[in-house]
Parts: C-alpha cells; sequence; structure tokens
C-alpha cells in the first residue's frame, strides 16, 4: 500500500497535467516557413506576424485574435502570419483587461505584434505588443511558421 499511494500521486497529476495542456498545433512545412521569414510586403493587404519568442512553454498554448476572431493557439517559440484587409485592425490574447494592440494597417504594409504570457493574481494570461522590424525579424528566425487552419 505505501508503494501504491505515490503510483496513484503520480497517475493523478500526469492526468491533471494532460487535461490543462491544449491539443498540439500544427505546424506549416520547412518551406512555407522559410518563405514567410522573407517578410515580403503583399501588394492590397496588410501582413500581420504574431509572433511568441519566450524560451519557455510552460504556459503552452495563447490563443490569438484578429478584430475579435480567433485565429490561432500559438506555443513558445512559434509565429503566425496573417493578411488582413487595410483598415484600422486589433490584436488580442485572451484577456480582456489586457489592451489589445491597434494597427492602422495600410495595404502593402507589414507589422509586427510580440505575444507573451504573464502569471497574475487570478490566472495566466497572454499581452501583445505592436513592436518594430528590427526587433521582430531577429526574433522571428529563431521560431517556427505555425499554420492558421480555416484562414
Amino acid at each position: 500500500m505505501k508503494r501504491t499511494l505515490p503510483l496513484l500521486f503520480a497517475i493523478l497529476l500526469s492526468g491533471c497535467y494532460t487535461m490543462w495542456k491544449t491539443p498540439d498545433v500544427t505546424m506549416s512545412s520547412a518551406q512555407d516557413d522559410a518563405a514567410a521569414k522573407q517578410f515580403e510586403a503583399v501588394a492590397n493587404m496588410a501582413a500581420i506576424y504574431v509572433y511568441r519568442d519566450e524560451p519557455t512553454e510552460q504556459y503552452d498554448h495563447m490563443p490569438v485574435m484578429l478584430d475579435g476572431a480567433w485565429m490561432a493557439d500559438v506555443p513558445a517559440k512559434t509565429f503566425i502570419r496573417l493578411l488582413a484587409l487595410p483598415g484600422t485592425r486589433t490584436i488580442a490574447s485572451d484577456d480582456d483587461r489586457q489592451p489589445p494592440a491597434v494597427l492602422e494597417a495600410e495595404a502593402g504594409g507589414v507589422y509586427y505584434v510580440r505575444l507573451t504570457s504573464h502569471v497574475g493574481l487570478i490566472g495566466i494570461f497572454g499581452r501583445v505588443e505592436e513592436t518594430e522590424a528590427e526587433e521582430a525579424q531577429p526574433a522571428i528566425e529563431g521560431t517556427q511558421l505555425a499554420a492558421v487552419l480555416g484562414y
């Protein structure tokens, strides 16, 4: 009995961790990853890179919304590339208390938004902030492109 109690406890903890962890994210091909890292503009659209260069997967997946619509869950060390129509665009994560990144997107423009996870008193939340190309591009080089399914 003394040996089975720790074993049962370990099984219970692993089950809780599995339930807490979100499903795996589909990664894009190496060719798509390399093409996205060219950071090329798209005529008549705005290219928006949302990246998460955190070195840890402690807070596994953070949701990303574009104009209030869910786009993807972004794990650590990944990025997504969204194409949007010109105009005012908002990028947010999962916490309404955190301000979204508001972009005045122009056709042919390339924009960068960094997503970070933070621990608050009530739980874990994502924070977004617009960054400059000089900071974002080297950070994105060290990440992988996650697929945005159905987009």
